[in-house]
């Protein structure tokens, strides 16, 4: 008898321990669902990115993203967005996605009202409905951080135990 209520006892404690561990660790899934309900609630619809290199109006090209949707496909985070660019008193538009590998984000940074994600030489994919594909080093948006307390902290955190569920592809390059 004393042996079955020490089986018992033991039993008890591991299934305790184990809920327990569950609850501590998320899983794959539950992670990217808090991390993309996060992102996608926080991201302003509208951002905009100027670029003027010689500080003359005329010569300047304006990017107008809005709709922007975060989802995560396979090891990628994907972004989409619809865009607008304008450039010496034209508009053109179309439908951008960025394809950013998870394993290849060097850093997430949130500044004030900006999330920017920067991965090593040229890791992001941008593509438009246009046909035009870039590789890219980063990519910016307008970031609102809700009254969440510790949101940025939490998002970073999220990021961290998502990539240890990703396998980094090894090189081939053998220097």
């Amino acid at each position: 008898m004393k042996a079955l209520k020490t089986i018992l006892f033991v039993f008890l404690l591991f299934n305790g321990y184990l809920a327990y561990a569950q609850k501590a660790n998320a899983s794959r899934t539950e992670t990217e669902s808090w991390l993309l309900q996060k992102l996608n609630t926080n991201i302003n619809s509208y951002t905009l990115n100027c670029i003027n290199p010689v500080n003359i109006p005329e010569l300047s090209v304006c990017f107008t993203h809005t709709n922007i949707i975060f989802s995560i496909s396979g090891d990628n985070l994907i972004i989409n967005a619809n865009t607008k660019r304008h450039e010496k008193g034209k508009d053109e538009n179309y439908k951008t996605k960025w394809t950013i590998p998870l394993y290849a984000i060097s850093n997430k940074n949130i500044c004030l009202t900006d999330i920017t994600f920067s991965c090593g030489y040229r890791a992001i994919s941008e593509k438009l409905t246009t046909g035009m594909e870039y590789k890219i080093s980063s990519v910016k948006f307008q970031f609102n951080p809700s009254n969440e307390e510790n949101l940025w902290e939490r998002i970073n955190k999220a990021f961290k135990h998502l990539l240890t569920f990703i396998k980094k592809p090894k090189s081939v390059e053998p220097f």
